[in-house]
């Protein structure tokens, strides 16, 4: 798996489950790095675990981007 390219995953059918995180500011900037060097410091040699971290990381960093948007209407 070369881990410099973005991966494409399969669709994933399999029951979906929600949970709550506490994150600070600090926490947000540091996974929002990560996703900007698509990961490339992320190594885990099983694919499955890879992928659901990249899938949190991006869903992390679409909400941390609807909150500045919801920021600029001050």
């Amino acid at each position: 798996m070369d881990y410099a390219k973005p991966q494409k995953f399969t669709k994933d059918d399999t029951p979906v489950r929600k949970y709550s995180l506490t994150l600070s500011d600090r926490d947000i900037k540091s996974l929002n790095s990560l996703k900007s060097r698509s990961f490339s410091p992320l190594i885990l040699p099983v694919a499955n675990e890879y992928a659901a971290i990249i899938k949190i990381v991006n869903q992390l960093h679409e909400l941390s981007n609807e909150d500045e948007n919801l920021d600029n209407y001050d």
